[in-house]
């Protein structure tokens, strides 16, 4: 299995609090995401720390911020540990433009072949965020719930725009895919930054909320057992 559950594990609360809070099944025009990263205290600008053995399940703080991110040695081991699980994965090389509150996706390349696909727009819509300290991991955990539209891309544009280059490596298991992405972000007249992102989408016909908040579980343990 890709993702793995520990039998005695402090992750286990996590789930228990989810099935508390998530909704029972999902809108068509809804997804639901998780993400590596970390919870940082926004006046000391360190990673928040509790002394607590076990999770925190924050649903709101004005004062913590989330930053979905994973150091590039930690980023390789990953993939390489769901390259073992689950195969080889699918590579896709995109180009997202933000503008005006939505997002321009572009499909250059899958699997180093020119894509057929036609650019999209894309606009997110939040519903849901919850945050997970994982005290004994060296990621914290993001879940977020929203609304997407998805429309033609009409060639017509305006506004600021700011551009992330992805080179993403997508491992499809039956009810789920997690995406490990490479993000060059470019903004108008700045060096472009790059980060390294991992999260899982689970498909929308497929989610139960309690098989959902059993996956987090299995993710924060599989994450502590890889790095």
């Amino acid at each position: 299995m890709a993702l793995q559950k520990e039998t005695e594990s402090a992750n286990r609360s996590i789930g228990e609090h989810l099935r508390r809070i998530m909704p029972e099944a999902l809108k068509r025009d809804m997804e639901v995401e998780i993400r590596l990263g970390h919870i940082f205290d926004k006046y000391t600008g360190d990673r928040m720390s509790i002394e607590t053995a076990h999770p925190c399940v924050i649903t709101s703080s004005e004062s913590l911020y989330f930053v979905a991110s994973v150091d590039q040695s930690d980023y390789c081991k990953i993939v390489e540990h769901f390259r073992k699980k689950i195969g080889e994965p699918e590579s896709r090389k995109i180009v997202d433009t933000f503008m005006n509150g939505c997002r321009r996706s572009d499909v250059k390349e899958i699997d180093g072949k020119t894509a057929s696909e036609k650019p999209v727009i894309i606009k997110k819509t939040k519903v849901k965020t919850v945050d997970i300290y994982c005290p004994e991991n060296q990621y914290d955990l993001r879940v977020s719930l929203s609304i997407e539209a998805v429309k033609e891309d009409t060639g017509i544009h305006s506004g600021g725009f700011s551009v992330r280059e992805k080179d993403r490596k997508t491992f499809r298991c039956p009810k789920y895919v997690i995406d490990a992405t490479k993000v060059s972000s470019i903004k108008q007249q700045s060096e472009p930054q790059v980060t390294y992102e991992v999260e899982i989408e689970v498909n929308n016909s497929d989610y139960i909320r309690e098989e959902f908040s059993d996956l987090v579980v299995e993710l924060a343990d599989t994450i502590k057992k890889v790095l």
